[in-house]
């Protein structure tokens, strides 16, 4: 919306420009669609459930308190989960149980905890 209103008070005064700055008008609309484009990524990181695991900036939108549907839009499935009064969702490529990559639950209250790659 705000792209569309810039692009309309542009035009407007592009009307109204000569042909020197009609150049002008067209590298800031350019630059308006590359900073978009940047604002879009930074805004919608993509996370999946490959096999690999996630980057550090998605273990770092973690929250205390985030639910476990939360957490596997961020970080994808995990390779192993431990189940108890705390849950363990294990994200490593060794023996889960020695995984440094991990998010731990307590029943009822979401996060309590991780560790990032």
């Amino acid at each position: 919306m705000i792209r569309n209103l810039l692009i309309c008070l542009i035009l407007i005064g592009a009307s109204h420009a000569d042909a020197g700055e009609d150049n002008s008008t067209l590298y800031l609309l350019g630059k308006i669609a590359e900073l978009e484009a940047r604002i879009e990524a930074l805004e919608n990181p993509r996370s999946g459930t490959s096999s690999v695991p996630a980057g550090l900036a998605a273990w770092r939108r973690l929250e205390i308190g985030m639910p476990p549907s939360q957490v596997r839009q961020i970080l994808g499935e995990p390779k192993k989960i431990d189940s108890g009064y705390y849950t363990r969702w294990y994200y490593g490529f060794g023996t889960a149980s020695y995984s440094p990559e991990r998010v731990e639950f307590t029943q009822g209250r979401g996060v309590t905890g991780w560790e990032e790659p």
